[in-house]
């Protein structure tokens, strides 16, 4: 195993594969076909970069090393099955010059390692804001960009404890904050765009081009070991566990078309309407004609300051450095 980020950025091997892309849009489901493969190893989400480590390259000064201790006993930490104590006294043999990016290096590095597998890959969606940082630490890595119709992602969010309480503007606003930077990589040749709606509707044909661009096999058997593969227990909570455990259930077309009949007329026009464009680079289509500009605009300037705060979370988000 590579030791430090150095050796690791200095291989041309080491090629991470991540799975990105706006929440519930089918990054569980991929992450669970990948991990069923027998040489790919998907950890759970590290959420490292999005919630832990958002500037990405801090030393590890006082403050570092607090988020690192707090990283290490989170519940995020704890899918890894890597011990808080060892994975702490593994960072302090580096010394004071090492940065997050080699502590992200190491535990992935780590949990390939302990799988015994020879490629290794992760799964947090947030990290959409975070290619240029993978690209920039990890040259040869693979990316994989998540789609999903943005009403359909409205529909499952409302339905999850997280965001739930959310409007239609937030959750259109995600959708949207999220498809306009996948427009800035989606023709990178090391990004590669995968709608969820073909994943359901063709997985194998999806999934061979999925395999295709990280450079690995097509294997039958791994639809029928994805199946039996233990997720992590621990740090999950009851609904991330069902979570999990139906991701690894046979795929059905059930959840495609649900929104038709589960998003109401108004929150339909809020949703279209700011997702358009984004909409339309994705190929996907409103429902009815858009507004015109004009009205469109005066739309989103008549909305509560919440509201508005909610729509520039997003777009004010840094990427890490």
């Amino acid at each position: 195993m590579v030791q430090n980020f150095a050796a690791a950025e200095a291989s041309d091997r080491f090629s991470p594969i991540f799975v990105v892309g706006c929440e519930r849009s089918g990054t569980t489901l991929l992450r669970s076909i990948l991990d069923a493969h027998s040489r790919i190893a998907m950890t759970p989400e590290t959420h490292f970069f999005s919630t832990w480590f958002p500037k990405g390259d801090l030393r590890l000064r006082s403050r570092f090393r607090e988020r690192l201790i707090l990283y290490a006993k989170s519940d995020h930490f704890a899918q890894l099955n890597y011990p808080p104590e060892q994975f702490l006294a593994d960072v302090a043999e580096w010394g004071r010059e090492q940065n997050a990016g080699a502590i992200f290096a190491h535990i992935l590095q780590t949990y390939q390692t302990s799988c015994k597998k020879p490629r290794v890959g992760e799964k947090t969606p947030y990290h959409y804001e975070c290619v240029a940082t993978f690209l920039r630490l990890f040259p040869n890595a693979r990316i994989i960009w998540m789609l999903r119709d943005p009403r359909a992602v409205a529909n499952s969010l409302k339905k999850t404890p997280w965001a739930g309480h959310r409007s239609p503007l937030g959750l259109a606003f995600q959708w949207y904050h999220s498809t306009m930077l996948w427009s800035k990589w989606r023709d990178h040749p090391n990004v590669l765009t995968i709608r969820y709606e073909d994943l359901v509707n063709t997985p194998d044909v999806t999934v061979r081009r999925v395999l295709s661009f990280v450079g690995e096999p097509y294997e039958e058997t791994l639809w029928l070991r994805r199946q039996k593969i233990d997720d992590p227990q621990r740090g999950l909570t009851p609904w991330a566990r069902e979570h999990y455990q139906s991701a690894r259930r046979p795929i059905t077309k059930s959840s495609l078309d649900a929104w038709h009949d589960q998003l109401g007329p108004r929150e339909l026009r809020t949703i279209e309407a700011i997702c358009t464009h984004g909409m339309r680079q994705a190929g996907y289509h409103p429902t009815k004609p858009v507004p015109s500009f004009p009205s469109r605009v005066t739309g989103h300037l008549l909305v509560p300051g919440r509201a508005i705060r909610q729509r520039f979370k997003y777009l004010l988000r840094e990427e890490p450095i």
